[in-house]
């Protein structure tokens, strides 16, 4: 309690403490709140505009997809017909000139295509404006792209501009042969690409433009900018042209000279860059708006703080004694503390701010409170599987040790039957073991990306009967029968089935530890509901089914449902790997309750190959 000697003096003192501490609270809140503010609009801009220059890569590609095609159907008509240039290697006939005409009529992008003989000499020459260029047919032999293309290696060079400055891109396709590669040699006009960027709205006055590997610019909303630029023109920071994959947003200035903030995206396929960017004003603005605020409140704050000043200074506070016992109770750690002043009172105001301090404080407090709870259940969750995982390899090597201990001591007096029993043991013990790793490394390449699928066509019906004869013994043992609705689809599509058989059998094994004895299992293989280039693959048991607050993250690692943790499980990492193999197929995987009870696993993979990588795909359907 305190003795005022000086009820005034006291009073003034006291009022610009709290109110000190009021505008420092503020202060650093308003800083706090600028800081995360402007990192989350730097994030979020950054990923905007990525994602802009992402899809802009996707439509790019979508429009070399065809072209590519055509010249590769082109070729392999070629290949059909290798007499078009075995009976005459040195010209080419009406029917090929035909087809090369055609073709350039139907893409207006290919300036020029020529015919390339295996000597690298060009065969057939046509130009988009001059026509036929027989008289202008060159040797090629030299040049590395044609050399590539005549090893059986098609592909692409840098962009180069002509003397418009209009930017150009060569494209080789091999016409494979039994004794000696030829080629098709397409000059491809990259001004589309004008049209592209200049159709791309980005905010107000946002743009995207294209520059090559060689800092070259290919493609602009102005063209006139591609029209006179040279590489000792185009003056922009080396520093946003990095192959980092976490892009950040970068200040710097633009082509014009304007200060703009952007990014740039490396497209692999074709060796350029996407820059998407804004005038800073444009993409900061979010930014200059929370500062204007912060200011506004700072100085509203500020202004009050010097007027309640000035007025409390003037008065005898009665209700001082009762505000020191609201900060005592609040420094005692009692954030539910409110001090309550009549209005009528000089304290009213000062009241209201020490009660809107404490309501912060205690919401800060409860956030924070949160926030350590989440970390300690995922540190437990952790905690949890490391457990189970030291168990369940704890196990096979107390077995493995203890029987090629127990072999070791008495090999010389047990019989050969007990021998082979306790090597048996060791062999099982060892396996189980071998499977514990080899699911971890299999869940640890699936995540990393590294592992490569090898696609062939197959039937999806056939390798679910062949899952489960694997699992006969165990159904017999358990006496549950499993119920295949009759499958009336062509269920052949193109899939890993090493992989694809690995998800069926961690969905079977996970039923088949969850269903009772004598009761069944049900499946059912059919088109997804949705697409019908899907194949949707359901298996339902009669179990104890998914706790309901347990569905969303019964596909995590670290995460067991409570079913498991009763004995029924084991490390949990089946159904992480078996979402992982669904998504390097392009499909999904769910898990529901099942309405009768038990769980109902579903997942979905595409029939149609061409959602995969068409290289990937090329060399794998070549050998079905």
């Amino acid at each position: 309690m305190f003795t005022f000697v000086n009820p005034r003096r006291i009073t003034n003192k006291i009022i610009l403490l709290v109110m000190s501490l009021l505008l420092f609270s503020f202060l650093l809140s308003g800083t706090l709140t600028y800081s995360s503010s402007r990192d989350e609009l730097l994030i979020t801009k950054s990923a905007q505009l990525n994602e802009i220059a992402i899809r802009l890569s996707s439509e790019i590609d979508n429009f070399f997809l065809p072209l590519k095609m055509e010249l590769d159907l082109v070729s392999k008509v070629f290949t059909l017909y290798p007499n078009i240039f075995t009976q005459y290697p040195d010209r080419v006939d009406d029917n090929t000139v035909i087809q090369l005409h055609r073709l350039l009529n139907s893409r207006d992008e290919i300036e020029e295509i020529s015919i390339i003989g295996s000597n690298g000499k060009e065969l057939k020459h046509i130009l988009r404006l001059a026509g036929n260029a027989d008289d202008q047919l060159r040797d090629l032999s030299d040049d590395t792209l044609v050399k590539k293309s005549l090893a059986g290696i098609a592909g692409s060079d840098s962009i180069t501009f002509t003397e418009n400055f209009e930017p150009t891109i060569r494209l080789t396709t091999v016409i494979k042969s039994d004794r000696e590669n030829q080629s098709i040699l397409t000059v491809i006009n990259l001004k589309w690409l004008w049209d592209i960027v200049q159709l791309e709205i980005i905010g107000d006055n946002g743009i995207l433009y294209v520059v090559d590997e060689n800092f070259n610019l290919v493609a602009h909303p102005d063209p006139s900018l591609v029209l006179s630029y040279t590489k000792k023109d185009l003056d922009l920071d080396r520093t946003l042209f990095d192959h980092k994959s976490d892009k950040e947003l970068s200040i710097y200035k633009s082509i014009t000279g304007e200060e703009v903030a952007g990014v740039a995206y490396f497209d692999p396929n074709n060796n350029w860059w996407i820059v998407v960017e804004q005038p800073v004003n444009e993409a900061l603005a979010p930014l200059n708006r929370v500062i204007n605020r912060f200011l506004l409140a700072f100085s509203l704050c500020t202004f009050i703080t010097v007027l309640s000043v000035f007025i409390f200074s003037k008065k005898v506070m009665k209700p001082l004694e009762e505000l020191e016992k609201g900060i005592s109770r609040l420094s005692d750690g009692d954030l539910n503390t409110r001090v309550e002043i009549s209005d009528s009172t000089e304290f009213s105001s000062l009241s209201v701010a020490f009660n809107n301090m404490a309501e912060n404080l205690n919401e800060k407090t409860e956030r924070l409170k949160n926030m350590m709870r989440e970390v300690e259940a995922a540190n437990s969750a952790k905690s949890e599987f490391l457990a189970n995982m030291s168990h369940e390899f704890r196990t096979p090597l107390h077995a493995i040790l203890s029987y090629s201990k127990l072999g070791l001591k008495k090999h010389k007096d047990i019989s050969t039957d007990k021998l082979v029993k306790y090597l048996d043991n060791i062999d099982r013990s060892g396996s189980r073991l071998l499977l514990l790793v080899n699911d971890l490394l299999d869940l640890a390449k699936l995540e990393s990306g590294k592992h490569e699928l090898n696609l062939k066509n197959h039937n999806l019906e056939e390798m679910i009967y062949q899952v489960m004869q694997e699992f006969e013994i165990i159904l017999n043992d358990k006496n549950i029968k499993i119920e295949m609705q009759e499958v009336k689809i062509d269920s052949s599509l193109v899939c890993d089935a090493e992989k694809i058989m690995q998800v069926l059998r961690n969905l079977l094994s996970n039923s088949i530890k969850f269903t009772p004895e004598g009761k069944k299992i049900g499946m059912a293989l059919n088109y997804d509901s949705e697409d019908n280039n899907y194949l949707c693959f359901c298996i339902s048991d009669e179990g104890v089914g998914i706790p309901e607050d347990e569905l969303g993250s019964i596909f995590s690692k670290f995460i067991q449902s409570s079913k498991t943790k009763d004995g029924s499980g084991g490390t949990g990492l089946g159904l992480p790997i078996s979402e992982e193999i669904v998504k390097q197929h392009f499909g999904t995987i769910s898990a529901v309750n099942a309405e009768g009870g038990g769980a109902k696993f579903c997942f979905t993979i595409p029939v149609d190959p061409s959602i995969y990588d068409v290289q990937v795909l090329s060399d794998s359907l070549d050998d079905v």
